[in-house]
């Protein structure tokens, strides 16, 4: 059975396959013959699969806090409960949304309560611990901000303004301060060369196991479609 999938086309010189949220396209020079593209990705039915199912695994494994009532908050799992009042007690390892009986698009709303609470969390800490990496690393920052990224956990731009992913509050305190060496370093080398790797590892010792403990446990972090 021949499987749907969108063709785009562009002044690249060869064929290439994308399999993302569950569908498939094909990047295609200008001109190639439609056969040719339907025969390319007959070949490709073995990975296109194993893709598929691979981001069906990732998308079951993903946390859905509000039907979980758990975050993850620097590594910890935390309960989430939901009351129409702040005024409403829970112990301090709690965290409380409060969504008004009003309220239309309640899951919306409660994604957005969450991402302001991640978002002042990290801001609170990145202050501290950025303040105490640029005088170890002697290295500073022009500015520094927190939104909600798809594929990044920071960056650092030409005018070296760090930005991190407010979605990075559910990493440990180790974790974040790897990312927050590695947009540091950023200041330096713009690049991923041996000498941008050098100075991360100079100065950060656990390099691979806070990338390894990212891209094990992104789905325990990114809620948001």
């Amino acid at each position: 059975m021949s499987r749907q999938y969108d063709v785009h086309y562009s002044r690249r010189r060869t064929l290439a396959l994308v399999v993302k949220n569950q569908q498939v396209s094909v990047k295609a020079p200008y001109g190639a013959c439609r056969d040719f593209i339907a025969d390319f990705v007959e070949s490709k039915q073995a990975w296109i699969n194993k893709q598929l199912h691979k981001q069906s695994d990732i998308e079951a494994a993903r946390y859905n806090p509000w039907l979980h009532r758990r975050i993850m908050l620097f590594g910890e799992l935390r309960a989430i409960e939901v009351s129409e009042s702040s005024l409403e007690q829970t112990d301090n390892q709690t965290i409380n949304i409060v969504i008004n009986k009003r309220v239309k698009h309640r899951q919306r709303y409660f994604n957005q309560q969450l991402l302001a609470l991640m978002h002042d969390e990290l801001s609170d800490h990145l202050s501290e611990r950025i303040m105490q990496w640029q005088k170890v690393m002697n290295i500073g920052a022009n500015g520094i901000s927190v939104k909600v990224y798809k594929r990044r956990w920071g960056s650092c731009d030409s005018r070296g303004e760090l930005c991190f992913n407010t979605l990075l509050a559910g990493a440990p305190h180790w974790v974040i301060d790897y990312v927050i060496v590695h947009e540091l370093a950023h200041r330096v080398h713009m690049d991923h060369s041996h000498q941008f790797w050098a100075l991360v590892n100079g100065y950060y010792e656990h390099t691979d196991q806070a990338r390894l403990w990212l891209k094990e446990n992104a789905h325990l972090l990114d809620f948001v479609r």
